[in-house]
């Protein structure tokens, strides 16, 4: 084969039949001195320049399934640590400069949003999730549980990490009052689980501020 020239398909099945069941061939390790005149002979030998080359959306796609699925073994990881041991990483310490930084945020905009992004699934993940980890939702509670002094305001138990922060009218039927104060009520997670199923009674209640005659008369 000359060089420069690509192999056809069938050219590379004639070789790959050929070299089955081959030991000599087939899983071979180069000595050190085969290595060391490979070396030797590519040396001056200019390498393609593939900088700056964007790959295309088929050949991504090619890539992502043939890696899909993969496991290094046990064996491959071990040898990997002790390669890198001691090593320093290329980039330790260098900072990039604003200019470069603004560039890689304008290239990388819209990259990994949505369907784009590395763990899209289908858009599985439920509203009430989204909200609850949205920025607008954290200020919210966070709000209402300064407010309240981080007391629930149904048993009057002081914060131990099991206060939640509830909307007196569903969010589901009142999304414009998702985000109001007042709408939102300091509660333990045991007080919480109580008024489930129970929340008419005590928006009632809460109306009148009479949430001890709530507990007392053993109405949640």
């Amino acid at each position: 084969m000359r060089k420069g020239q690509k192999a056809s398909e069938e050219c590379k099945r004639k070789i790959s039949e050929s070299l089955l069941g081959n030991k000599n061939a087939l899983g071979r390790i180069p000595s050190e001195e085969t290595r060391k005149k490979i070396s030797e002979a590519k040396k001056g030998i200019p390498r393609p320049d593939i900088k700056g080359i964007a790959l295309s959306d088929e050949h991504r796609r090619k890539i992502s399934e043939a890696e899909t699925g993969k496991v290094i073994s046990e064996e491959t990881r071990r040898k990997l640590s002790a390669a890198l041991k001691g090593r320093q990483p290329a980039f330790l310490g260098h900072k990039h400069t604003k200019e470069a930084n603004q560039k890689n945020s304008e290239a990388h905009k819209g990259r990994s949003v949505g369907e784009k992004g590395s763990n899209w699934r289908g858009g599985i993940t439920p509203l009430a999730e989204i909200l609850r980890k949205s920025a607008g939702y954290k200020q919210w509670r966070l709000a209402v549980y300064e407010r309240d002094r981080f007391v629930c305001q149904l048993c009057g138990c002081k914060g131990n990490g099991d206060l939640q922060a509830h909307h007196i009218l569903t969010r589901e039927n009142n999304p414009e009052l998702m985000f109001f104060l007042d709408n939102g009520i300091t509660l333990c997670k045991k007080c919480h689980e109580r008024i489930r199923g129970e929340e008419d009674l005590f928006m009632e209640c809460l109306a009148t501020c009479d949430l001890t005659r709530v507990c007392a008369s053993g109405g949640l």
